[in-house]
């Protein structure tokens, strides 16, 4: 009777538990309807087909694991702060942005906070790798390629430099762009390694999961490792492509080493992660001395709380109007004449909020030429101002820094000296030379509008000529700003 008697109990417990665990997770449903409908929209997409079966494979383990701990009564002692500070968490993401990719993630985050009502503290923890995979695998690749791609576009250039002058290539490296004798190279999205940084760190956090026994150091080794590997591959791929070109090796033989160095730097990856922590396939550790417990308070409390999230407010995005372009005052002694932008120039400027985006011819004291100048906000509305001479015909073949009050420029030599460009990126009175050192100095100020100003002379010109118009186009931009 005793027996019996315990039994119902457990038996009573077990079912309760359960119930509070669909209850927080039907809460769960409810308050991320809208992010999952964007997920599961994205991740339809045939472009996102890694994506989604890696994501498929992780709800899988994800169940896995709650099946195996469900006859544990157990939960992280925390676990009701853990969940509202998700909720909060998840609140501010709501009413503070529209953007899609963050309110996907605060659910994700939500989730995984709502997992310690069903997982101790030890496994709780442990599964934050599937956490940082699941998060990997958002459909959220433009935003990285942007905002990450392009600083390792610009670092991958000037790295593999010292390389390529060792190896004997005569080059002269602008930004993310490479100019040897015999052709160009821009080092574009697919080359700058974000990637194969992501596929790396995919499979170094999946060793977590595999190899749960892994000792914490060696799993840390394996990650600084397989991010070595990743960049190492990168830019001898780079290298390799650049020297294909110098070459003039078929375009086939190169996209084919392009494939097949990301390909071995994967494989790489995975024979580093499995030498260093294959330990006990898929066994979970012994279980450490932590305080649990054996119930979740307050669930109708904290499935209200979460379920509370879907009534807040989300700001809407509002429809982008053209933007009203500033005309800039050019000085009568510049002799200027507007010229139009081309269509490609103002899809470029003008889908990224340019304020000013005006084209001149201009004449002063003898030295003619032509200048762009594109004022923004936003960095992607700018670009190396090489990529224009280039696409022109030009052919660089010497640059030089000029250092002023107010930060340097740079002095392109081009045509065999018969034409020159002087480029820089301008706040204020603030001048920074490259693409590089105008998106670092923005992390500082995010708001502040940048200029992006490209001067083109006919002709050698004196030092003194090029001080004096980089003056009077600085000062004239600086009023505007």
């Amino acid at each position: 009777m005793h027996h019996a008697a315990v039994s119902a109990f457990g038996s009573w417990t077990r079912d309760k538990r359960r119930n509070w665990h669909l209850l927080l997770l039907a809460a769960w449903l409810v308050a991320s309807a809208e992010p999952l409908r964007w997920m599961f929209f994205t991740l339809s997409q045939p472009i996102h087909a890694v994506q989604r079966m890696v994501m498929l494979a992780l709800a899988g383990l994800g169940l896995l694991a709650l099946f195996r701990k469900a006859s544990t009564p157990q939960s992280h002692p925390h676990a009701t702060a853990i969940v509202l500070m998700a909720v909060l968490l998840t609140a501010l993401a709501r009413i503070s942005t529209g953007v899609h990719a963050v309110h996907a993630i605060a659910s994700l985050l939500l989730l995984y906070a709502l997992s310690a009502t069903c997982l101790d503290a030890p496994t709780w923890r442990r599964h934050s790798a599937l956490l940082l995979v699941t998060l990997l695998c958002l459909p959220i690749q433009p935003h990285v390629d942007a905002h990450l791609g392009l600083p390792l576009r610009l670092w991958t250039a000037q790295a593999i430099a010292p390389l390529l002058q060792w190896l004997g290539v005569p080059h002269v490296s602008v930004e993310s762009i490479i100019v040897t004798e015999n052709g160009v190279a821009d080092i574009a999205n697919a080359c700058s390694g974000v990637r194969t940084l992501w596929y790396a760190l995919a499979l170094w956090l999946c060793a977590r999961l595999v190899w749960p026994q892994t000792p914490a150091a060696r799993w840390w080794l394996a990650g600084g490792a397989s991010m070595a590997i990743a960049i190492g591959m990168n830019m001898l791929r780079v290298t390799g492509l650049v020297m294909a070109l110098h070459q003039g090796a078929p375009a086939l033989l190169a996209e084919m080493a392009h494939a097949s160095l990301g390909l071995l730097a994967l494989a790489l990856v995975g024979v580093v992660n499995w030498r260093l922590c294959r330990q006990g396939l898929w066994k979970a550790p012994a279980p450490a001395q932590s305080r649990t417990t054996a119930y979740q308070p307050y669930p109708v409390v904290l499935s209200l709380a979460v379920a509370s999230v879907t009534l807040l407010p989300t700001p809407l995005r509002s429809a982008t109007e053209a933007p009203q372009l500033q005309a800039l005052s050019w000085p009568a002694s510049l002799h200027t004449e507007s010229v139009a932008l081309t269509r490609e120039e103002q899809d470029l400027v003008l889908g990224y909020g340019a304020t000013v985006a005006q084209k001149q011819r201009f004449e002063m004291a003898g030295v003619a030429g032509s200048l762009l100048v594109v004022q923004s906000n936003n960095w992607r509305a700018h670009h190396a101002p090489e990529l224009c001479l280039l696409a022109q015909g030009a052919h660089i073949e010497q640059q030089t820094r000029m250092h002023t009050a107010n930060g340097d420029y740079r002095v392109v030599r081009m045509q065999a000296g018969s034409q020159l460009a002087i480029t820089w990126f301008q706040s204020g009175t603030q001048v920074v030379p490259d693409l590089g050192a105008r998106l670092w100095a923005q992390l500082w100020h995010p708001q502040a509008p940048w200029s992006l100003v490209t001067l083109v002379v006919e002709g050698p010109v004196t030092n003194t000529a090029i001080q004096t118009l980089q003056q009077t186009v600085h000062a004239v931009v600086a009023q505007t700003l």
